[in-house]
């Protein structure tokens, strides 16, 4: 599974970055949006998705 971000939709608020227990941590997140930079460390365990206010992660499967 890989997160991917809707950017229409991301407010930026850093919810995935925080909740994220994946070292090195999956997102990176300023004032404006966030972005996946490291997909290849998620675990799947879906918290950032759960976690997103504004619904714009979805999990894909590879």
């Amino acid at each position: 599974m890989r997160p991917v971000i809707d950017h229409e939709t991301c407010i930026g608020c850093g919810n995935c970055h925080n909740v994220c227990p994946a070292d090195p941590n999956v997102y990176e997140a300023d004032d404006h949006e966030c972005r996946v930079v490291h997909p290849e460390a998620c675990i799947g365990c879906m918290e950032c998705e759960v976690n997103c206010p504004s619904s714009s992660i979805r999990m894909l499967d590879d």
